[in-house]
């Protein structure tokens, strides 16, 4: 499996508020570069090879070292851990409830109400593992609110809410009347919704760096800086990190929306982007209008508009699509759309 000889687009020099916070909270200063953990400088062997440093891999390498606390892992990232996606999303953290309609029809009810199950864990889950390793990740289980925004999207959401009362976890998503949305919050654009109780809000990128200290004092290597430009299997696997080879006898390729980077991938993996805002500190505000719970909302429209608060009372927004890259191309528009960023 080769990368195509065209590199895919580096980071913003200026790096999402949320990692900037997350490295300031570790003691790096908001004007000097990350810190990044070595490259290899020599061959070496392990049980598994993860390919990229955001959630999918700093979770693999976590689950594996709690299943056997010996194991050898390496985890290779072309950035820093939390550079990516995983360090610079919404910081929403819920389950799939309203998406239970769809589940049902892909894999019949049972099927779908195990899968509904095993994806709720992770609110819970989160949070056990920020308690049992002190990462204050700024989780916060205030519910999932999802709103009319438009007469055109009423209605939403009553579908998954009608199929959670047949498959009898009816608690999971409420109908929520126009009062009641107001009540949670007052924007006068909100109409009716559907409430999901277990959801959180986390700082996204503290939680990427929180995995990477606890996977480090658990003796997994990291190497950063470090792009992955070729796999090759001959009994065991061969992993080209950087300039040098890394071998495994499992590759676990961890790399999200950059796997439209490798040709393999092209044509299954549409990368998709979008901008945020993030305001002032605003309590006063937040107090007014009386979101004062810590609700992730969001609106139905295909492309959402999603809100969410932060410790000091600011409100994180996304406000307008950004890029879409089919077929590999993820171009500067993913850090530089001034189009998206003027419409949020």
């Amino acid at each position: 499996m080769q990368r195509p000889a065209a590199t895919l687009p580096p980071p913003g020099l200026r790096r999402s508020y949320w990692l900037r916070e997350a490295l300031a909270a570790e003691g790096t200063p908001l004007t000097a570069p990350p810190p990044t953990a070595p490259p290899p400088t020599e061959p070496g062997r392990y049980d598994v090879v993860v390919i990229g440093g955001g959630y999918t891999g700093l979770w693999t390498a976590f689950f594996l070292t709690e299943a056997d606390p010996g194991i050898r892992i390496a985890i290779v990232e072309q950035d820093v851990c939390g550079g990516g996606p995983s360090g610079r999303n919404g910081g929403f953290l819920h389950g799939w409830w309203d998406q239970l309609p769809r589940l049902v029809e892909l894999h019949g009810p049972d099927r779908a109400l195990e899968v509904a199950l095993a994806a709720d864990e992770a609110v819970d889950g989160v949070r056990a593992f920020c308690e049992a390793h002190g990462v204050d990740a700024w989780y916060r289980r205030g519910g999932y609110l999802r709103v009319s925004a438009a007469q055109g999207q009423d209605g939403d959401g009553l579908d998954a809410v009608a199929a959670c009362r047949r498959l009898g976890v009816a608690d999971q998503l409420v109908a929520q009347s126009a009062a009641e949305v107001q009540a949670r919050c007052a924007s006068p654009a909100f109409r009716g919704g559907v409430f999901m109780p277990n959801a959180a809000t986390i700082q996204p990128a503290r939680l990427a760096r929180g995995l990477r200290r606890v996977l480090l004092e658990r003796g997994v290597t990291i190497h950063e800086g470090t792009p992955a430009s070729s796999i090759a299997v001959d009994g065991r696997a061969s992993v080209l990190a950087g300039d040098v080879r890394l071998e495994a006898d499992h590759v676990v390729l961890a790399v999200n929306a950059w796997a439209a980077g490798w040709p393999e991938h092209r044509r299954s993996v549409l990368a998709w982007g979008s901008y945020m805002v993030l305001t002032e500190p605003a309590p006063e505000a937040l107090a007014g209008i009386g979101w004062t719970g810590g609700e992730a909302i969001a609106d139905a429209r295909f492309t959402v508009h999603y809100f969410r608060t932060t410790p000091d009372g600011r409100v994180a927004f996304d406000a307008g699509v950004g890029a879409a890259g089919y077929g590999g191309r993820i171009g500067a528009s993913f850090e530089r759309d001034p189009r998206a960023v003027g419409r949020a």
